[in-house]
């Protein structure tokens, strides 16, 4: 009787050891089955997106959205009477590692650019992000500024320092998407 314990014994310490091997050898593939957009990388089965994406599998690009031409007014402080149709336009840039980057490009009402600007998307919310202008130096003007874009408007208020004491602030204010 007693080979048969020692047989029993070795089978059951063998099923023993086989179930512990197979049971911690496998593992789950949380993303297996995700797939993340715009050079997000899948941890623990969620996106993680860059700056500037959103969404679930990352597949919302801010500077796409917002992308555009938006027109509006511009009130010239010397002629109060008259106020004058100009354009702000925003375009993605090429940056292929952070999506929050965009150019705009502000034109007069003859549609001539007045000046082309480096902007960074900054918040995204529920009325829209807010962005801020790249500090530039371009003719001897400093630029720099802030404002608010949305599917359908853009504000902006556009600071410039002409280095010789003199700073103006212009505001664009309810820009509507075209």
């Amino acid at each position: 009787m007693r080979p048969f314990k020692y047989i029993l014994l070795g089978i059951l310490a063998t099923i023993g050891v086989f179930s512990m091997v197979v049971t911690t050898s496998c593992s789950k593939n949380e993303c297996g089955a995700v797939t993340c957009l715009n050079k997000g990388q899948c941890r623990g089965g969620i996106c993680q997106c860059l700056t500037g994406i959103y969404g679930v599998n990352c597949e919302v690009v801010d500077r796409v959205t917002y992308a555009g031409t938006y027109a509006g007014l511009y009130p010239f402080a010397n002629d109060t009477t008259a106020n004058q149709e100009h354009k702000l336009i925003f375009a993605p840039t090429d940056d292929t590692t952070d999506f929050s980057q965009m150019q705009m490009v502000w034109l007069d009402t003859s549609g001539l650019p007045v000046v082309s600007l480096a902007i960074k998307l900054d918040a995204p919310g529920s009325s829209g992000t807010t962005y801020s202008v790249t500090d530039t130096l371009m003719n001897n003007i400093r630029y720099t500024g802030s404002g608010l874009l949305s599917t359908k408007m853009a504000t902006l208020k556009l600071n410039l320092d002409y280095g010789n004491g003199t700073k103006e602030s212009l505001y664009f204010n309810n820009y509507m998407k075209l």
